[in-house]
């Protein structure tokens, strides 16, 4: 279908791009992956993908928001530690985008042979499901925005698997 408007002919076809293509203001940061969705006024938004992987140190420190950001986090505990996550008011700007219901996937894979290790949430985030990662096995979780833009910074952990 077309239409004609000034002279030219506007096509409301399909849209395909035949090379590299940039869409700026969806941009994910240096380095990082990102997927677009859309709300439900059609609206862009940009989660961001961890793909790379960050070794936890062995110890009870906070997981930093430098590690959480490369979405596998690998840790050989040689005690049973937790490492807690940083606050909703870090984790919003750091992770979503303005809309609410934006989410980010992580996963933890305990190398230790006999050690588990645990994750606790921190200020602003609630969690749903088992934050202990037992000895020789992964979890995956997902962050997931709670609260709208302009309010105080919500988040939910799910392990989902």
């Amino acid at each position: 279908m077309s239409f004609k408007h000034v002279g030219k002919t506007v096509s409301t076809g399909n849209v395909e791009f035949e090379r590299k293509t940039v869409f700026k203001e969806l941009k994910a940061g240096t380095n990082r992956l990102a997927s677009v969705v859309f709300d439900g006024d059609g609206l862009s938004v940009v989660e961001v993908k961890g793909r790379r992987g960050a070794t936890l140190s062995d110890n009870s420190d906070p997981i930093s928001s430098a590690d959480l950001i490369e979405g596998f986090l690998a840790i050989t505990p040689t005690s049973g530690y937790t490492k807690q996550l940083p606050t909703a008011a870090i984790l919003e700007p750091l992770l979503f985008e303005r809309q609410q219901y934006s989410s980010y996937q992580f996963s933890i894979i305990n190398l230790s042979g006999s050690q588990s290790t645990a994750i606790s949430t921190n200020t602003g985030t609630t969690s749903v499901g088992s934050l202990t990662i037992q000895a020789g096995s992964s979890a995956r979780f997902e962050l997931v925005k709670q609260g709208v833009a302009g309010s105080t910074p919500s988040v939910k952990l799910y392990r989902i698997a």
